[in-house]
């Protein structure tokens, strides 16, 4: 080649950061294939995303206050209405639980996961172990929010009157009372 001639090949390698002109044509094939597979990507995650959020009318759940009612008079056993879900079967539920003045929940523990609880009205008193302790008692007033570890064993009373919680977890719930109580 001559003196001062421009060599091609040079060339390329100078603007392509030092790549012959067989290895750019294979970084753009295997740049092309990339962004075939990042745009396969990006169209499953968007129709993932829309399959798991995807609701009708049916499935969504409105409940006004006037329709949550507890049957009955409150009087012993606590009184539960289910908000959500089916807590008798796997997956996530939601439960109003009415207390009557006085009611003592004897040691129990929960098999769910993840369990939490907001105090709606009253003051809720909570402690944490298997045996009835009143000296371990936390009051726990209306607006408490609260999580119990999962299959934590406790106890709860509604000392000084009427409690409303609102209970999330992951069924099937069962309690399991502890005997030694």
């Amino acid at each position: 080649m001559a003196r001062g001639a421009i060599d091609p090949e040079q060339t390329f390698r100078w603007f392509s950061g030092g790549l012959t002109q067989r290895d750019a044509a294979a970084a753009t094939c295997g740049s092309k294939q990339m962004r075939l597979l990042s745009t396969v990507v990006v169209v499953c995650t968007v129709l993932a995303v829309h399959l798991t959020y995807a609701q009708t009318t049916d499935t969504s759940v409105v409940k006004f206050p006037q329709d949550i009612q507890f049957k009955g008079p409150l009087v012993g056993p606590s009184q539960t209405v289910v908000l959500y879900g089916d807590p008798a079967n796997p997956g996530v539920f939601v439960t109003r639980v009415r207390f009557s003045t006085g009611w003592k929940d004897m040691p129990h523990r929960h098999p769910d996961e993840v369990r939490t609880v907001v105090v709606l009205s009253g003051t809720f008193y909570f402690a944490s172990g298997e045996k009835w302790d009143e000296s371990k008692f936390k009051a726990y007033p209306a607006g408490t929010f609260y999580s119990e570890p999962p299959k934590a064993p406790h106890y709860t009373w509604a000392k000084d009157g009427e409690v409303i919680i609102q209970v999330t977890g992951i069924g099937p719930y069962m309690p399991i009372k502890l005997t030694d109580a």
